[in-house]
């Protein structure tokens, strides 16, 4: 592969390269596909966006680039070339079928967003470890055989892959050990094809028995650490939703010391919950009694900012629900005007052809009794008034049809521009009510943190009273004493810190609104400019139907009277 390798000329994707390979792949897709596919290649060039398979083997590439307009693609095939490198596929999300086998890849990297991709070919090149495709949770057929892997954690990194079927891995220093065959089909239990052979039963069952205990201790291991990890993100979803809820600040029980300036050393021990230890029988009782109550508090102030952001959410799924009811109500009654309008727009219209047919036959028939009796001008003055009279009723009929444009016009606007009001008094009452809803939360949330201050007050109270009375210093050596000495709260230090904390609650609620109020804001605006851009063309469009008819009657009375002078 390497003496090859100097004898070929590195290419990089182009379009002719492009064109070629998704005709390619249009010829090797499915039946269904390839109708599909029908309105792929136009005279203009490639609708990229409408390729579904492009193959582009034995091309000599040693970059890949210029895919990012293959939004739709689902399979691509870049065997055969001299990649080194995965790159340029991020965009290719509906990708499931990817085939790099055959280049000089050394890293598996580049696929985290690919997260369809089914089958996946990485076979012969120089890849020693598996690694960056744990977001590919769908892939079933996995070939990597011929690559460098050696180490059985290669192996173990597979059991992630619930669906994974077909895999291939011979060919790699892993596959010349002597019990190669039995650890992967043990280890692997979801896989049914295995280095290009159906896995029977009964090997399996023999693999199985060999390495029983190695796979039980495994699995044992495995569920451990997914329960520790399952903990892990259950608390960081909890941490994020707190911080969402714009509570993460008072959710901690060190929170009841933030407030105070308590130093971070001091934090850390009232973080063990064992205040007699730390700090003597009675001071210890005083401080855990403090604790628990405190506790409590933030408990019941963190339950009601979690539940005013369940509520929160739940208004502006019901503002949005609200907004497209208003929507389709209008949309739904202009559509049953535009139609009706259509009808008697296209009946007018059809009046106004029939009358051009009428006189185009008046006169065609007329012509030649006038040509048999050799009297012209007879004739012309026979179908003057008849044409004539015709030529008034098109005016006539051509004339109520520009009035019903502007008349449906007006209607459409009217009817707009009145779901565009209720839209702005839906929001304005949103608006309203989160307001509302921010002041009273505020107002809880400064009550519970209240709570905590007149607790902190007693606590240094009581804290003064036990520093000054003789059963501490009997009961207590110095060290314990001065303990607790910094425990001693700034009350002042807290109103303040309670007070900054409210303010930037309200800040942050007052942000998140000011958000979603714009948002929405934006929505309708966008809505609004879009439809009044399809009612203006909706008219114009059949006024320019009523002005080229004008125009048509125009000229076949010009014409008309042209003859007439003849």
């Amino acid at each position: 592969m390497e003496k090859e390798l100097t004898k070929l000329v590195p290419r990089v994707i182009d379009e002719k390269m492009l064109v070629m390979g998704s005709r390619a792949g249009a010829i090797l897709s499915t039946e269904s596909e390839k109708s599909a596919a029908g309105a792929i290649f136009r005279e203009e060039g490639v609708a990229w966006d409408s390729v579904q398979s492009l193959v582009l083997e034995f091309k000599e590439i040693c970059l890949i680039t210029n895919l990012w307009n293959f939004r739709n693609l689902k399979s691509l095939d870049l065997s055969n070339n001299l990649i080194q490198e995965i790159c340029g596929l991020e965009t290719l999300h509906k990708l499931q079928k990817l085939n790099l086998s055959f280049n000089y890849i050394t890293k598996i990297q580049g696929l985290q967003t690919l997260t369809d991709i089914q089958d996946l070919s990485l076979y012969e090149n120089k890849i020693e470890v598996l690694e960056n495709l744990d977001e590919l949770k769908k892939l079933r057929i996995f070939s990597i055989g011929n690559n460098q892997l050696s180490s059985i954690s290669n192996i173990l990194y597979l059991r992630k892959f619930a669906d994974l079927r077909g895999l291939t891995l011979k060919g790699n220093p892993i596959s010349e050990q002597a019990n190669y065959f039995s650890y992967v089909v043990s280890h692997l239990e979801q896989i049914t094809f295995f280095d290009y052979r159906y896995l029977l039963d009964s090997e399996r069952e023999d693999a199985l028995e060999q390495n029983r205990i190695a796979v039980e201790t495994l699995t044992n291991e495995e569920k451990r650490f997914n329960k520790v990890l399952q903990k892990q993100r259950e608390e960081e979803e909890k941490r994020n939703l707190l911080t969402l809820a714009f509570v993460d600040v008072i959710t901690s029980p060190l929170g009841l010391l933030d407030f105070f300036g308590i130093p971070e050393t001091v934090k850390q021990k009232c973080a063990l919950d064992n205040f007699e230890e730390l700090f003597g029988p009675i001071v210890g009782k005083t401080l855990s009694k403090f604790w628990e109550e405190g506790k409590k508090v933030l408990l019941v102030a963190q339950e009601k900012g979690l539940k005013a952001y369940q509520v929160r959410n739940s208004d502006v799924h019901k503002i949005k629900e609200s907004f497209s009811a208003i929507d389709k109500e209008s949309r739904d009654e202009a559509t049953r005007l535009m139609e009706a309008f259509k009808e008697d727009f296209r009946e007018n219209i059809k009046g106004v052809e029939e009358i051009f047919a009428a006189r185009g036959l008046d006169r065609n028939t007329r012509k030649s009794e006038a040509e048999s009796s050799r009297s012209p001008t007879s004739a012309s003055n026979e179908e003057s008034p008849d044409d004539e009279q015709l030529s008034q009723l098109a005016i006539q009929v051509l004339e109520l049809s520009q009035s019903s444009c502007e008349e449906i016009r007006s209607s459409l606007f009217a009817l707009e521009f009145r779901a565009a009001g209720e839209l702005d008094n839906a929001l304005k009452i949103f608006d309203k009510q989160m307001t509302s809803s921010k002041e009273a939360l505020v107002s809880l949330i400064s009550k519970d943190l209240q709570k905590v201050l007149r607790l902190a007050q007693e606590l240094e109270k009581s804290l003064r009273n036990l520093n000054a009375a003789p059963a501490v210093e009997e009961g207590n050596d110095e060290e314990t004493s001065n303990n607790f000495m910094p425990l001693m709260c700034d009350l002042h230090m807290a109103q303040q810190s309670i007070s900054s904390y409210l303010d930037e609650f309200a800040s942050r609620l007052t942000f998140w609104q000011k958000e979603v109020v714009d948002e929405i804001t934006k929505s309708s605006e966008t809505r609004h400019r879009r439809r009044i851009g399809d009612i203006v063309s909706f008219s114009e469009r059949h006024l320019k139907k009523v002005d080229d008819l004008r125009i048509a009657l125009d000229i076949a009375n010009a014409e008309s009277a042209s003859k007439g002078l003849e």
